[in-house]
This record gives structure tokens, C-alpha cells and sequence, in this order.
């Protein structure tokens, strides 16, 4: 679904059988139903080495840069960590940790809102990117897997036709 989604995706719109989906920052936010309020934020905006260090073991202090291994995170925020890693980011390296994963976790450990339809809008579009760059070798590009599906099944829903059927119409089968 995701590579369907992803290679027929241009300007924000993705084409899946006889259905486009027009992808932006306020379907993302009925879709997932997540406010619009909070920081646009979106990785590579700065932020303050201080924002790092809450999380980090005090034996590494000041010997990291904005991208560490992810064995200098406190222990107690490993499992948000993992989740972060695996449903939201979903790029697959679970070995480091880089700015906007402190982004997320401040987000919801410190009360410091950011706008997530914003910062997965802007996510979409980079992948949207580099799928189209690298079309024949893009499964490398693909993430947001589940955020893929909670947009389809948000946009099928929508227009009251059964899931299995649109998995049909584009030539996927459902899962049992």
C-alpha cells in the first residue's frame, strides 16, 4: 500500500485506482485527528543543545552532538522512544537519535505542543521527493507506513466504499 501510495503521489495528491487523495495539512488532521495548533517545527529548524540534554544519561554530558547513539537516552525514555521510532517516524534506524526525535519527545513529555499534521505533511513531502527521484530503488525512501494507511483508510472511508473492495480495485489483496 505504502509503495502504491508513495509512487503515485505528485504535488501532494496520490492517485490510487479510480481515487485521489489530496494530502494536506488538514486531511492529515482529520485524518489522525491531532490539532494544527502548537510549533511548526520540521527537521533541520535548530534546537537549543539544552533541549537535548534532559534526556541524555549524565556520563555522556557534553560529549554528544545533535545526532547520538541512542545508549546515551535515559532509560526511562526508551519504550516513547521506540514508539516515536517505529509508528511515527518509521525510517527504520533505531540505532540513533537525531533532533527531531527529541522534537517529538519534548512534544509529549514537556508539554511543548508542536503542530504533528504540520510536521507530517512536511514529511510526506519529502519522501514524496525522494520517491520520485529514485522511482526504480525507492524502498528505501518509503516510511510512514501506518501513517499511509490511516490516510487511506481515512479517505475510502470517507466516500462509504468497503476496504475490501478498494483493496481489490488496486489489485491488493485483504488481510484475513
Amino acid at each position: 500500500m505504502a509503495s502504491l501510495f508513495d509512487l503515485n503521489l505528485h504535488d501532494s495528491k496520490a492517485k490510487l485506482g479510480n481515487m485521489e487523495i489530496i494530502v494536506t495539512k488538514k486531511f492529515i488532521r482529520d485524518a489522525t485527528c491531532r490539532p494544527t495548533t502548537g510549533e511548526k517545527w520540521f527537521k533541520g529548524d535548530e534546537l537549543e543543545i539544552s533541549a537535548f540534554k534532559q534526556f541524555v544519561k549524565p556520563q555522556f554530558g557534553d560529549t554528544f552532538d545533535t545526532t547520538f547513539p541512542t545508549i546515551y537516552l535515559q532509560d526511562h525514555y526508551n519504550e516513547l522512544l521506540k514508539v516515536i521510532q517505529r509508528y511515527l517516524t518509521c525510517e527504520g534506524r533505531f540505532n540513533s537519535i537525531y533532533q527531531y526525535h527529541i522534537r517529538l519527545l519534548w512534544h509529549f513529555i514537556e508539554n511543548k505542543p508542536m503542530n504533528l499534521p504540520f510536521f507530517l505533511f512536511k514529511s510526506l513531502e519529502r519522501m514524496e521527493t525522494k520517491v520520485q527521484m529514485q522511482k526504480n530503488n525507492h524502498m528505501s525512501s518509503l516510511f510512514h507506513f501506518p501513517l499511509i494507511k490511516i490516510l487511506v483508510k481515512f479517505a475510502v472511508d470517507r466516500r462509504k466504499i468497503y476496504w475490501s473492495d478498494f483493496l481489490s480495485s488496486i489489485g491488493l489483496q485483504p488481510q484475513t
